[in-house]
């Protein structure tokens, strides 16, 4: 997902979808693991992307909670794996 925050700034409609799924699905994967910071931090990133797609100004706030959704998903995903050897 990080690779694609320059295709979501210029406001890419496919990218958005992409983003859109992918949080969909960590988030049902990660509830149904109980994994609950991840199922949050993916929720969160799936509601910022309905937003999106509901007609949300790309500005610079919503860009900044857009990117801080996905570093937060990524964090936490290395957290989880980081055990995993």
């Amino acid at each position: 997902m990080r690779r694609c925050v320059p295709q979501l700034i210029k406001g890419d409609a496919a990218t958005w979808q992409e983003v859109r799924f992918g949080a969909q699905r960590i988030a049902a994967s990660a509830a149904g693991l109980d994994l609950g910071v991840l199922a949050a931090c993916a929720q969160e990133l799936a509601s910022l992307t309905d937003e999106r797609f509901a007609g949300a100004t790309l500005n610079e706030f919503f860009l900044l909670s857009v990117t801080s959704a996905i570093e937060m998903v990524a964090l936490e995903l290395n957290q989880l794996t980081s055990g995993i050897s």
